[in-house]
């Protein structure tokens, strides 16, 4: 070669003997071949060599020449770059042999030397060491992509290669893994080479593929992997497999062994996306979003599931954080197909997921990319349509505002098809169960303002009609708008029909968030109003203008369809929109749209929806001020019945009707009817469809033949006749007399309730006055029939308190109109209360009635008007001889309707002092048996007295007071109390004179009357009554008796209006304790708290309030009486046992102001003796719970009085925090006004919901009785233990004197007070606590041990002032506290058995589960903490009795809570074992109580040592001695032998407690339920 210009790639040595046919565009081939088989040239001149090669090979066809000379040089250069393969090391030069054999296998085109180099590639990988495959594997996978045929070969003759890649996947070299994934996307990539892959081998490559995801770590094999796991996923078997696969995640053995190999387990497919989700990489995120939204592709609903079962969508929707359009339009795509599936929704992904799905179309909106807003929106849209009806999607506010705005936004924008999207998710977001609570109806206003604002902005000529058009094209805009308008109005459609829903739905109708400053805006009418307003500015107009042109089905069946919500969304409204459309002609429009798009049987839904229209728009404006068809019910369901029949029919237009008309009736009678009805109502409003002579004519020719034909015509068709002859009757001349002829006729033939004359038009007026000869004969009766048959109470619907509604029918302009202009009319109306028929002066009376309620509410001015001419009705009564008590009852009802919607504390004027002097006297001239009259006029005395003002009261309470009849009256239903069976049927008269009574004692108590007559009342008889026949006595009964039991309380038994009787039970000479309580007594006051708290527990509404209100009243009385029996009360455990019931009956008692009131008292009054934690707690748990903001008003004020009274108590640390935050709480609560009525109606009784509410008063400040021992309270009970007398008699001993005469006995006895003080207190705050820490419900007597407790405190008082000197008087002392002791335990245990004696007599499995349960949790609870306390003081139980308050406590609650277990072991074997044999450490602990016991010497030759004996016996702690028997064992325990029995009775039981249930809710009659059991 002459020219060495090459000298970097020709090898001078040897290139002169190279032949020049080698030779290609200045380059040696030869030279190159030898050059890259020599070893001692280096790799740089080797590379260079290369490139040189690479750019020659760009030229196609120049290196195949030069090859095709001998093959056999171009297949050992094949061959030497193969070998380079193995051996070089460098990268970049291996990039470079890769690149030449790729490109010369590609330039060649020769199969053979493709399938040389496979066998060459299938020896290597066979053959090679991991690390040394990877040059191969690489250039496999380039020659893969390069040679179309490459991977069916691979497929069919060199299957080796493939399954030498497999073994691969498992190696631990990542880069090696990811050339493997590389040569196996190829191959999938290959639809040929795929097919002829075996079954096997595929199967095994997904394997290995998810175990290469599931292990992963470098970033190119993760993107290697999932191109071809895409690739895969590209075909639904392979889906099925992968899907398929369980998960099997490594152990940890395994995972010690990948050092050296990757273990075969892999994640299930969807945990390897969600992991992959979670990297860092975009990329990455984006094809794993991919991978999901292709397996989904294929079946949804079949693999929906795995994905949602791993928690894919909430990774999903974290990733809509992101600013990266493709991954934000994929997760879109991948979401929109997982909420196809139930579970989606079912598992709240929907929920978790919403606030991210807003926030990002947040974002989203403002970018520029269409489609991902699009696909975003469609997403809203799936969610919002799917989503179910049970779980809301915003419960509060502020994700309501969001979407709202999201919506809002895209409703906005100028794309059409955007905008079109946005009301498509518009219309699901639209639905009830998505609104917030409270609803935001301001938020919803403004969706639909935004939405009709873009409606207003779409251009004038828009199209519904798809046309092939190009999509910029004009007429391609013009369809996107008409779709748009046809969205548009389908949005607003659902709009009104949520709407419709919350008008229906009593618990949205009222907005929370608004206030006065934007009520108009944020409430359900003002969201009413914009929707009626938007169809009339925006919608109307535009439908109406494109139907002119072309008139569209599906627009005009949407258009009528909003039309017809309208009229059920703002009722006031209504009417004036109906006629509105009816002046504007709609009634045609619908006709002749009707008549020119559905003739034919086309088109049946705008058929309906025409229809639907024409009947709501006719029924509206019939209901209206001017009836044609008639105000009675049966006539307007005939006028409903043959529009519904034959509007469907009518396909004729209106210029036909008068054809119609002439018709023969018989054929066309019905359609007729329906024509007349159409006539009249347009022509009532101004509509006038055809000319007035026309008309006239022809509907006089109708009623001629009708009339001749038929001598008569139905009423519902007579009366829009008549109408449109007398509304025509001006243009036209009079009728003659045959016409005058026919219509008498046919007035006299119809039945005179149904006559049109019974509820005239004026226009109908007008005419029967414009003939004389109509006039003569119905001008009286029209007007009779007005009075006494049109305002029948039959005829008309009622309101919500039974009585008939005018506004339904009549306008109280138009008879107000009549009554002022027609002064017979008002003459009958007054003179028919003096008729003597009792059924017409009652049908005045409820007209009357329905006059006054026409408002629903009784103002100052209507009542001004009615009380006086009631006052004089009521004078001529009481001015009468004869008795009518009948007009004397209904006058007293219409009085007390009209007293019962004044405003509570009226001024009361001289009229209603005369009302009431007049009523007094009434009362007091009637028997007590006539209840018709004596209710309704001791409601009104009660409502007077519940009603006037304090300035007022007293002249109210004086004139009933000086009233002797009434208190006669009083006295004697007072009387029918003494025999509870007699007035079972006259219990509202009863329950309204215990009102009055309770009354009349708290007013004449404030405001000290004059009494002239008192009442005899006898105490003992309402204990009775509340105690023992509660059962036989109606609720109402009960409620009335504790509310006046109350106001006796309250001014402590003593009241100069009720002379109080001393109860019978009482001995004479009183004990101490009865004189304090008198007349009550100790006995009495007792059975009231019990028959108190029996009442509590039926857990009725107004017997909860009442009882709690009398309890508080009883507990104040008991307290200024007697305080130590106050607290004796306040401290019973049966308290506890009742908070427990009531806090644990539901969240909605737990808060009842009832319960929080009870627990209220207890903490006030229980001095601290009693701990009300856990009460507390429980209390504070549930308004936790509930929120603040969601109690009732009522329920605030009680919370509040509770939490500052646990405030001031000792409470823990972390529950006095929880308290003081829940006060801070209610203290920021916005003031609420409560508007309740000052009277609600139960039964025929009025009760004033004031009397009834639970008391919110603080309490009083009580004054603390310091005795001379300066004891407290429990302590000065004691003090009667003095030193002075002896103490043999039973009644306990003398009083101690204020002063001792020896100062130094006055000093020595002080010591001795002191040093017992601690002592005696000591052991009864141990027994308090043992009852109450284990949990036992029956009363611990403490008044019945004072007795006990002087004797024993003498004695140990004799033994401390020993004076010896004596070595062995400190030991001494100490066994004689220990025989006090065990004095003290001998009671403690009798109040023990006591206690178990009532829970065995518990005939209740269920209740004595529940009480075991929890008294003996806290029982070893008590015992271990005692032994802790015992073994820290190194404690012996033989050593002296302890003195420290601490040890000797703990020492008593060892003591008596295993005496007290061993009594519940042995009476409940079965129900101890249940739990004792279940629980290890109670063995241990009590197996160290019984060692302690036996060494105290307390149980040592006592009666009580065999209860320890048998029970360890029975527990099986000693082993049973042969002649073992347990002398506590029933029959009934002996059923209990097996778990599977005392279950079984469990069920028996509960199954009797649900059929005694089903009984009572059988009970009939107007009572409160109340339970039948007595605990």
């Amino acid at each position: 070669m002459t020219n060495m210009s090459t000298l970097d790639v020709i090898l001078e040595k040897i290139h002169l003997r190279h032949d020049p046919r080698w030779r290609a565009r200045g380059m040696c081939v030869a030279c190159v071949l030898e050059l890259m088989d020599r070893e001692d040239v280096s790799i740089v001149r080797k590379s260079a060599s290369l490139a040189d090669v690479l750019e020659l090979l760009k030229t196609a066809g120049v290196v195949r020449d030069v090859f095709h000379q001998d093959k056999r040089v171009c297949l050992h250069f094949i061959c030497t770059l193969m070998k380079m393969l193995k051996s070089v090391e460098d990268p970049a030069v291996l990039e470079q042999i890769i690149q030449v054999l790729v490109q010369l296998l590609l330039d060649l085109k020769e199969e053979h030397f493709v399938q040389y180099v496979l066998d060459e590639l299938q020896t290597q990988l066979c053959k090679g060491a991991g690390g040394k495959r990877f040059p191969h594997l690489t250039f496999l996978g380039k020659l893969v992509d390069a040679v179309s045929f490459l991977a069916q070969m691979l497929t069919t003759t060199h299957l080796c290669v493939l399954e030498c890649m497999c073994e691969c996947m498992l190696n631990l070299d990542e880069s090696l893994k990811s050339a493997v994934c590389y040569v196996f996307r190829g191959v999938w990539a290959s639809e040929a080479g795929l097919q002829s892959l075996p079954h096997t081998l595929r199967e095994r490559v997904c394997v290995l593929l998810l175990h290469t995801l599931t292990h992963a770590c470098s970033l190119q094999l993760t993107i290697n992997c999932l191109g071809l796991l895409l690739l895969m996923l590209h075909r639904g078997e392979m889906v099925f497999f992968l899907m398929n696969q369980k998960q099997n995640p490594p152990s940890e053995q395994e995972d010690e062994s990948q050092c050296t190999e990757l273990s075969n387990q892999h994640y299930s497919l969807p945990l390897i996306l969600k992991r992959l989700l979670l990297g860092g990489d975009e990329c990455v995120q984006v094809v794993s979003v991919r991978c999901v939204s292709a397996v989904l592709t294929h079946s949804p609903s079949q693999y929906c599931t795995p994905f949602i079962q791993a928690d894919l969508p909430e990774f999903l929707f974290e990733r809509l954080s992101s600013n990266n359009e493709v991954l934000l339009w994929s997760v879109y795509d991948c979401l929109l197909l997982l909420c196809e599936d139930a579970a989606f929704f079912s598992q709240c992904h929907s929920i978790y997921g919403i606030v991210s799905l807003v926030r990002s179309l947040k974002a989203v909106l403002k970018l520029s990319n269409l489609e991902v807003q699009k696909k975003g929106l469609q997403l809203l849209t799936a969610i919002l349509e799917r989503q179910p009806t049970s779980v809301r999607l915003f419960p509060t506010v502020p994700g309501f505002v969001g979407v709202a705005e999201v919506v809002q936004g895209a409703l906005t924008s100028s794309c059409l098809r955007l905008a079109t999207q946005a009301a498509r998710a518009t219309t699901a977001l639209f639905r009830l169960h998505h609104q917030s609570s409270p609803v935001h109806f301001g938020e919803l206003k403004r969706i639909v303002e935004a939405l009709t604002s873009r409606c207003a902005e779409l251009p004038s000529h828009i199209t519904s009609q798809r046309r092939r058009c190009f999509p910029d094209s004009e007429s391609g805009q013009s369809f996107r708008a008409g779709e748009f308008l046809i969205q548009a109005l389908t949005c607003f459609q659902e709009a009104c029909r949520l709407a419709e829903e919350c008008v229906t739905e009593a618990s949205v109708k009222e907005n929370t968030l608004a206030t006065p400053d934007n009520q108009s805006e944020d409430t359900l009418e003002s969201l009413c109003v914009c929707l009626l307003h938007c169809c009339d500015t925006v919608y109307i107009p535009a439908v109406t203008r494109l139907c002119e042109r072309v008139p569209s089905p599906q627009l005009l069946q949407l258009f009528f369809s909003v039309l017809s919500m309208q009229f059920s969304l703002s009722p006031s409204l209504a009417p004036t929109f109906a006629t509105k459309l009816a002046s504007s002609g709609f009634i045609r429009l619908a006709v002749e749209h009707k008549a020119l798009l559905s003739s034919g049987n086309r088109h049946s839904s705008l058929n309906a929806a025409c229809c639907g229209f024409l009947l709501k728009l006719c029924v509206c404006l019939l209901s209206q001020p001017h009836p044609v068809a008639g105000n009675h019910e049966q006539d307007g369901e005939e006028v409903e019945y043959v529009l519904r029949e034959c509007l469907p029919s009518l396909c004729c237009r209106v210029c036909d009707w008068p054809s119609v008309l002439l018709e023969i009736p018989e054929e066309n009678q019905n359609t007729q009817f329906c024509l007349l009805h159409l006539l009249s109502l347009s022509l009532l409003h101004g509509d006038r469809l055809l000319p007035d002579g026309t008309v006239f004519s022809s509907v006089l020719n109708f009623v001629c033949v009708m009339q001749e034909q038929h001598d008569s015509l139905p009423p519902s068709v007579l009366k829009p006749a008549l109408y449109l002859l007398a509304a025509t009757q001006e243009s036209n001349p009079d009728l003659d007399w045959a016409a005058l002829n026919s219509i008498s006729k046919a007035l006299c033939s119809t039945p005179l309730f149904f006559s049109p004359l019974s509820s005239p038009h004026p226009a109908l007026l007008r005419f029967i006055f414009r003939y004389p000869a109509l006039a003569e004969r119905f001008g009286m009766k029209v007007l009779s029939n007005w009075l006494a048959a049109g305002l029948e109470p039959a005829a008309y619907g009622e309101n919500k308190q039974g009585c008939p509604d005018l506004e339904k029918n009549i306008d109280s302009s138009v008879l107000l109109e009549l009554l002022e202009k027609n002064s017979s009319t008002i003459l009958s109306l007054l003179g028919v209360l003096c008729d003597d028929d009792t059924s017409v002066a009652r049908q005045a009376v409820q007209v009357l009635r329905c006059y006054l309620q026409a408002g629903h509410s009784c103002s100052s001015a209507q009542a001004h008007l009615l009380k006086p001419a009631l006052l004089k009705l009521l004078q001529r009564l009481t001015c009468e001889s004869e008795d009518n008590t009948v007009l004397g009852s209904l006058i007293l009802e219409v009085l007390c309707l009209v007293q019962n919607n004044l405003p509570a504390q009226s001024n009361m004027d001289n009229t209603d002092f005369k009302l009431l002097y007049h009523v007094s006297n009434l009362v007091g001239k009637v028997k007590c048996n006539n209840s018709e009259f004596l209710l309704p006029a001791l409601n009104y005395v009660y409502g007077c007295l519940t009603l006037c003002s304090p300035h007022t009261a007293d002249r109210v309470v004086s004139m009933l007071l000086s009233n002797t009849s009434v208190m006669e009256l009083l006295q004697v239903v007072l009387n029918l109390l003494s025999c509870p069976f007699s007035f079972i049927s006259s219990s509202p008269l009863v329950c309204c004179c215990l009102l009055l009574l309770s009354s009349l004692i708290a007013l004449q108590h404030t405001l000290s009357a004059q009494v002239h007559k008192s009442v005899s009342l006898e105490l003992e008889i309402f204990v009775k009554v509340l105690t023992f026949h509660k059962r036989h006595t109606d609720n109402l009964v009960l409620v009335c008796v504790v509310r006046l039991v109350q106001a006796l309380l309250d001014v402590d038994l003593s009241s100069p209006v009720v002379r109080v009787s001393e109860c019978l039970r009482l001995q004479h000479p009183l004990q101490p304790v009865d004189g304090a309580l008198h007349p009550l007594g100790y006995t009495g006051a007792i059975s009231l708290v019990r028959a108190l708290q029996s009442l509590l527990l039926q857990k009725q509404e107004l017997l909860l309030n009442a009882s709690v209100n009398c309890l508080r009243s009883l507990t104040g009385f008991l307290h200024r009486r007697k305080p130590t029996i106050a607290q004796h009360v306040v401290c019973q455990p049966w308290n506890r046992f009742l908070l427990y019931s009531l806090l644990n009956s539901g969240e909605n008692l737990a808060l009842h102001p009832a319960t929080l009131s009870l627990l209220t008292l207890l903490v006030h009054w229980s001095g601290g003796a009693t701990q009300w934690d856990s009460d507390v707690a429980c209390v504070c748990e549930a308004v936790e719970k509930r929120g603040v903001k969601e109690l009732r008003e009522n329920t605030t004020r009680t919370l509040k009085l509770l939490l500052t009274e646990c405030s001031a108590s000792s409470l823990s640390e972390q529950l006095n925090m929880r308290v003081h935050s829940l006060l801070e709480s209610l203290d920021q609560l916005p003031p609420t006004e409560t508007n309740t009525k000052a009277f609600v109606l139960v039964g025929s009784l009025s009760i004033c919901p004031a009397d009834f509410a639970v008391s919110t008063q603080p309490f009083a400040l009580a004054v603390l009785h310091l005795n001379p021992l300066g004891f407290n309270s429990l302590g000065a009970e004691l003090r009667c233990a003095a030193l002075i007398g002896p103490c043999g008699s039973a009644g306990g001993v003398s009083e101690l004197p204020e002063r001792e005469a020896d100062a130094d006995a006055a000093r020595r006895n002080r010591r001795i007070r002191a040093r017992f003080r601690d002592f005696i207190l000591g052991r009864t705050r141990c027994c308090c606590s043992c009852v109450f820490g284990v949990g036992v419900f029956v009363c611990l007597p403490l008044l019945a041990m004072l007795n006990v407790c002087t004797a024993l405190l003498l004695a140990a008082i004799t033994a401390v002032c020993s004076t010896d000197s004596d070595p062995h008087t400190h030991r001494h002392r100490h066994d004689s506290n220990l025989e006090i002791y065990k004095r003290l335990f001998e009671t403690k245990r009798k109040d023990q058995l006591n206690a178990l004696k009532n829970l065995v007599e518990l005939n209740d499995v269920n209740q004595q589960y529940k009480i075991i349960d929890i008294m003996l949790k806290g029982l070893f609870k008590v015992l271990e903490d005692s032994r802790a306390v015992l073994v820290a003081a190194n404690m012996q139980p033989d050593d002296p009795f302890p003195l420290d308050d601490k040890i000797k406590e703990a020492y008593s609650h060892v003591v008596e809570n295993t005496a007290f277990f061993g009594d519940v072991a042995l009476r409940f074997p079965r129900i101890v074992h249940h739990y004792y044999d279940r629980n290890a450490e109670w063995s241990g602990l009590l197996r160290w109580g019984l060692r302690f016991c036996n060494l105290t010497g307390v149980f040592t030759e006592g009666p009580h040592q065999h209860v320890l004996t048998l029970m360890s016996q029975e527990l099986g702690i000693t082993e049973k001695s042969p002649d073992f028997i347990n002398p506590y064992r029933t029959e009934r325990d002996d059923v209990l032998h097996t778990a599977e029995a005392f279950q079984k009775l469990l069920r028996e039981e509960q199954k009797r407690r649900r059929k005694e249930e089903k009984r009572k809710e059988m009970r009939k009659g107007p009572r409160i339920s109340r339970s039948r059991t007595e605990l």
